[in-house]
């Protein structure tokens, strides 16, 4: 988390089993509940381990392709 001339940005972690959005929903409910003010939420997806799969597979194929 870092803070910034009254700015917050934070990350924050979906619990083992969620259901994809309900991270997302819960923390920009959790905004106007509180009457914060945010400008931007961001889902990213995927685990890391299928995306270090994804890139190494490409790189593997496209050599086998040559």
């Amino acid at each position: 988390m870092r803070e910034d001339g009254g700015s917050v940005w934070a990350r924050a972690y979906p619990a083992e089993g969620s259901v994809n959005g309900t991270l997302a929903r819960g923390i920009a409910d959790v905004c106007v509940k509180e009457g914060w003010k945010f400008e931007e939420l961001h889902t990213e997806e995927g685990r890391l381990d299928e995306v270090f799969r994804d890139i190494t597979w490409s790189e593997t194929a496209r050599k086998e392709n040559k």
